[in-house]
């Protein structure tokens, strides 16, 4: 195997762990602590990271790894990172919703090559490597067909911030979509509505303030699925940049214009 193989075969088995380290806590949570008003990170979270960082630093000691819940980002000296989210949804998580999944990403250059993405409840596994293609329990994914807004099925999500002065223009933006769209999802895990574009169970996903960790694997299925990944000016999405628009591509540029051409 080479070293992407490799890579990959070991991100799929410590993202079903960290799955399963997820379960144990689920419906039984001792507690969770607030980085802010609304944005909660819970001992599932810090379980779940400690043990996907030790994994990959025991198996690829000279990676770097940028993780959610740490601080400062470890750059190695490989030229790969790895970027994980041990829980992307806790809000949902904390209230019993099942809807969250533990994600992993591995990056060269800035650019997403690996992606593994795991929903416990669920048992789903995507993951995709950049240049073979994305897969959702090893079966092959790939973008909806869809081809006006009208017929199309949009989420979102909603930042941290919940001042009037970003709340607006965002909600503003949601009504537009509601007008001209099938219809409107906000579930609370970017990682898996990215999930759910490559796997045509949405025709599009934006959002305006996401980090690294949410999307970086989903940007693999989405490409390799079909689909497009852009910044909110439809330029090549820079997971690092937190604006990001993933779509089935057929919908791309007119979901940018209504979204945005008329600020």
């Amino acid at each position: 195997m080479d070293d992407i193989d490799v890579r990959m075969e070991v991100a799929v088995r410590t993202a079903r762990e960290a799955g399963a380290i997820l379960l144990r806590f689920f419906r039984d949570l001792n507690g969770y602590e607030r980085k802010g008003r609304v944005n909660l990170v819970s001992e599932a979270d810090k379980s779940a990271e400690a043990f996907l960082i030790r994994e990959l630093r025991h198996y690829f000691p000279a990676d770097g790894v940028i993780a959610e819940e740490t601080e400062q980002p470890d750059w190695g000296q490989s030229g790969f990172v790895w970027v994980i989210d041990p829980l992307d949804g806790t809000t949902n998580f904390v209230h019993c919703h099942p809807h969250f999944c533990v994600s992993i990403s591995l990056i060269k250059d800035g650019v997403p090559i690996i992606g593994v993405v795991y929903a416990p409840i669920y048992d789903e596994l995507f993951c995709g490597v950049r240049g073979r293609g994305a897969y959702c329990n090893e079966v092959p994914i790939s973008v909806s067909q869809t081809t006006s807004l009208y017929t199309a099925l949009i989420a979102s999500g909603f930042p941290y911030n919940r001042e009037v002065d970003v709340l607006a223009p965002l909600l503003e933006r949601v009504q537009r979509v509601l007008q001209a769209s099938h219809g409107f999802r906000r579930a609370g895990s970017a990682a898996l509505d990215m999930c759910y574009v490559a796997a045509g169970r949405l025709d599009a996903y934006w959002e305006e303030d996401v980090r690294a960790w949410d999307v970086a694997a989903g940007v693999v299925f989405v490409e390799e699925a079909g689909g497009r990944c852009t910044d909110l000016n439809g330029r090549p999405c820079d997971i690092f940049k937190g604006k990001v628009i993933a779509s089935n591509s057929h919908i791309h540029d007119e979901l940018l214009a209504l979204l945005f051409d008329s600020q």
